[in-house]
């Protein structure tokens, strides 16, 4: 449960701070981690 929390609020910062390219890479990078 933390972690998902963790998770949600780096999802948060990152939509804020980063540029679209920035999401897109993270977004990918989320995925893959879900994946494994």
């Amino acid at each position: 449960v933390h972690m998902e929390a963790d998770r949600k609020a780096m999802s948060g910062d990152a939509d804020i701070s980063a540029g679209p390219q920035e999401r897109i890479t993270y977004k990918t990078g989320n995925k893959i981690f879900q994946g494994l």
